[in-house]
């Protein structure tokens, strides 16, 4: 009800009466009938501005700043809650409503593929439980609360992803939603603006260990050099990957023309209908929480090979004859190499095209791995490099001056996309990628608007 969350955030409900509360929103546009509105100031936009929109579309109340409520006129037929900090009001109700649960917990950190491996233990959970997870890569400091405030009765575990730019933002996160399990997918050069190098991210990560130390449950990829000095934080760890150390390991299969991974593990063949090997290890990660489960291997086969890549992460599509792998959610120094490396594996198609925007967060890193790209995909042998974005020029040249003849630089997308639809052929492989703030989605919808797509889902 509206006034017991009125008192859990230690406010008082400006207007008389009382409403049952059926959700929580941040964005005006997507409330329903009953759920609170909190008006989150933001870099474009400020919250406050929409509380009539949230109101008129049933919202029950909305959170709202002191020092806003302050400055307004009394609204007797609005029911509003005035707080210090709206966001610190989500995050309170939320470590609140997450005591009302005890089901396990299962939180997912890493560099890279958290969002993936997210997906794949929730898909295997839910061959044995009801499982709630967080939508999207609602993986920070709003996301996370957010989610934990969509759980409902009906649950029997959760899974959650948690992602961090700063030191602090993992354990915080911790503290919200009382993670029983964690998996930490891999350390690399991502955010490395903020954490300086690979060592400080993986003193990020491990900040989701530290909290499971004594009483949770950890399953790290053992194959990974900077996670190994990790393994012993938490009591009870389980190692997942290739190599003899590992707890979990598996036999990599190699990938078939398409791309697709396959590997064989406890005598079960799994094949990943989405490219790229380092996809075996998201779903050795889902599998090891499985197990820990009691989820048969049986059924661990048939929720891995039926899972189907989301949106923006490797998402393969096709155009009139052209594979596309859209993989245009994020980039970093880490995750260049595994992709075109996938794109090198992948023999079924005449040309291979990669399409880059810049890596943000690298700080004064940002030149000498934008470099680096260029020397990896000339390395790689990819037949064009169309790029975009001040530093991804920088690889560009960096390309070009190594002798890869096709690379085309652009400063509008608009003229990107025009380029692409002129060069692009029957049977070529087209990978885009790029940094977050690059929204590099744009290149796919430009194209998609005037050719149209339909949906690729296997090998």
């Amino acid at each position: 009800m509206l006034r017991e969350i009125a008192g859990i955030l230690r406010t008082d409900v400006i207007s008389n009466g009382d409403r049952p509360v059926k959700g929580v929103s941040i964005d005006s546009r997507k409330v329903e009938k009953g759920m609170l509105f909190f008006a989150l100031p933001g870099d474009q936009f400020d919250g406050h501005q929409f509380i009539d929109k949230a109101i008129e579309k049933g919202a029950c109340g909305a959170v709202v700043s002191r020092e806003w409520f302050s400055e307004q006129r009394g609204d007797s037929k609005k029911k509003l809650l005035p707080v210090i900090d709206p966001m610190l009001a989500l995050q309170e109700l939320a470590a609140r409503y997450r005591k009302k649960f005890h089901f396990p917990v299962i939180a997912v950190t890493g560099t890279n593929g958290k969002t993936t491996t997210k997906e794949m233990i929730a898909k295997v959970l839910g061959k044995k439980v009801q499982i709630m997870k967080s939508s999207g890569n609602f993986n920070n400091h709003i996301g996370v609360p957010l989610s934990i405030c969509s759980w409902q009765k009906k649950g029997e575990a959760a899974v959650i992803e948690m992602g961090a730019n700063h030191f602090g933002e993992i354990n915080r996160l911790c503290q919200i939603a009382q993670p029983t399990h964690g998996v930490v997918t891999n350390i690399g050069k991502g955010h490395i603006e903020f954490f300086n190098d690979v060592a400080g991210v993986a003193k990020a990560k491990g900040e989701l260990l530290e909290f499971l130390a004594e009483s949770g449950e950890a399953f790290i990829n053992g194959d990974d050099s900077h996670l190994l000095l990790l393994q012993k934080v938490v009591k009870k760890t389980t190692t997942y990957g290739f190599s003899e150390r590992c707890h979990l390991r598996a036999k990599d299969l190699g990938v078939d023309r398409f791309g697709f991974p396959k590997m064989c593990v406890e005598g079960e063949t799994i094949k990943i209908s989405v490219p790229g090997r380092y996809n075996l290890y998201n779903g050795l990660g889902a599998a090891a929480i499985g197990r820990s489960f009691s989820i048969s291997w049986e059924d661990i086969k048939e929720a891995l090979e039926s899972y189907r890549s989301i949106e923006k992460r490797m998402e393969v599509r096709m155009l009139s004859g052209v594979c596309l792998l859209n993989d245009a959610y994020n980039a970093n120094p880490s995750s260049i190499p595994q992709v075109l490396m996938t794109l090198k594996s992948m023999k079924n198609f005449r040309r291979k095209i990669v399409v880059f925007g810049d890596m943000l967060e690298l700080g004064k890193h940002s030149e000498k791995e934008h470099q680096i790209v260029g020397e990896r995909v000339k390395e790689s042998g990819v037949d064009a490099l169309f790029s975009f974005g001040v530093m991804m020029k920088i690889a560009a040249n960096r390309a070009k001056k190594l002798g890869l003849s096709e690379v085309h630089h652009f400063d509008s997308k608009p003229a990107l996309i025009d380029a692409l639809k002129s060069y692009i052929k029957e049977g070529d492989v087209v990978l885009i990628k790029g940094s977050r703030g690059m929204v590099m989605e744009e290149i796919v919808n430009g194209l998609e608007k005037e050719n149209g797509f339909t949906k690729e889902t296997g090998g």
